[in-house]
């Protein structure tokens, strides 16, 4: 998907993939594809450091 090592949890429904990364940080995929050490296709949701786990479900 990416090689970004700041990522521990990766969920995803309704073709929508989300990601925590360690600093708490939530990240949405919009589906375009990484290039090299860019990743233009994650968009940062939320950085709060006390998130612990993600989930996410279908309507």
């Amino acid at each position: 998907m990416d090689n970004n090592g700041h990522a521990q949890t990766i969920a995803g429904a309704a073709g929508v993939l989300y990601q925590l990364h360690d600093d708490g940080a939530i990240w949405r995929s919009d589906g375009k594809p990484c290039n090299g050490q860019s990743c233009p296709g994650w968009a940062r949701l939320d950085n709060n450091p006390r998130t612990g786990t993600i989930l996410s479900a279908e309507d």
